[in-house]
């Protein structure tokens, strides 16, 4: 048995196979002959072993994908296997997985059949925002200017968006500019700077606000 997955996730562990007492519908009978027979006439049809043996190893559905191998080893009637694994996926979207089980039929001249089925798994992907604000110089004499620097980074796996800064001044600081990856106005000492539309994972945004210190006192912008 092989199941194969995207090269967009690792495989971070998988189980040894184990009996299973899990309920699995159990095929119609006269369907699952139908469908040997019908396997059966297609490899009549073939015009030669090597035809055949490159129709079964080609399989555009896994081609260039990830795959871990077990050994069943003889499966009675009735008998159920299970096994399972884990994937980490790097990336957001369709996380399709391919199961397949390869066998012996001997009457089909001991001839390997397969049995496939597949799943998609929808992965979801969240952005992460640190922010971090320092003043440039620390302390700061009274009559002269500070500037805070106030920095956004998107550790997330997903872009940020619509994100916006506002920074309240304490009484003892005037302001005096505002800039950086937007623009920023001041209002009654509260400073709001322009929305950044899209902030993508890994990126970040800064902005510079600077202000007069007034009386000689411990200050904090509070963002």
């Amino acid at each position: 048995m092989k199941v194969y997955y995207p090269r967009s996730a690792d495989l971070v562990q998988a189980s040894d196979p184990q009996p299973s007492s899990r309920n699995v519908p159990k095929p119609d009978v006269r369907d699952a002959r139908q469908r040997e027979d019908a396997a059966l006439q297609q490899r009549e049809m073939a015009s030669s072993r090597q035809v055949s043996t490159a129709a079964k190893t080609s399989n555009p559905e896994t081609g260039g994908m990830g795959q871990r191998q077990w050994e069943l080893g003889t499966l009675q009637p009735g008998q159920t296997m299970e096994a399972t694994f884990t994937l980490r996926p790097f990336e957001g979207g369709q996380l399709r997985q391919v199961a397949a089980a390869q066998y012996l039929c001997g009457t089909a001249q001991d001839e390997d059949l397969i049995a496939q089925t597949a799943i998609s798994t929808q992965i979801l992907t969240l952005p992460g925002l640190r922010l971090t604000v320092i003043d440039d110089q620390d302390p700061v004499p009274s009559g002269d200017n500070v500037t805070y620097i106030i920095t956004v980074l998107n550790q997330g796996k997903a872009p940020a968006r619509d994100i916006q800064i506002t920074a309240g001044l304490p009484e003892a600081l005037s302001f005096v500019s505002a800039g950086g990856t937007t623009s920023g106005k001041n209002a009654n000492s509260e400073v709001t700077f322009e929305p950044v539309a899209t902030l993508p994972p890994g990126d970040q945004a800064q902005w510079q606000l600077r202000a007069r210190v007034g009386a000689v006192a411990d200050q904090k912008s509070q963002t």
